[in-house]
């Protein structure tokens, strides 16, 4: 589940908005799942952009490349916030996502 709150965007040239939202196609990862385990991959990302993980669900899930993966203490079940920072030399756009430890 994707939150519009916390989404923060900047102007690009004149006041053009970054018009992609990045999207990730996966919300579920298993409890005790090994560091690695993919929940799910980034999509939908501006070409020149960079992307960082600010919120990583007290060390829960990481990113690497354009995956999300559990990292070494995703065992408690749960739902968590994570936060993805994308960003290029004109904008800035901070996505949270909820992702549910079952």
């Amino acid at each position: 589940m994707e939150y519009g709150v916390g989404v923060r965007r900047r102007r690009r040239r004149r006041g053009e908005l970054m018009a992609k939202k990045i999207i990730l196609s996966g919300y579920t990862l298993a409890a005790n799942s090994l560091d690695g385990t993919v929940v799910g991959n980034v999509t939908n990302k501006i070409a020149d952009s960079t992307l960082s993980l600010i919120d990583n669900a007290g060390g829960r899930i990481k990113l690497v490349d354009l995956a999300i993966q559990a990292d070494s203490v995703a065992s408690v079940a749960g739902t968590y916030l994570i936060t993805i920072k994308e960003q290029n030399s004109m904008a800035t756009q901070l996505t949270q996502v909820e992702i549910t430890v079952t």
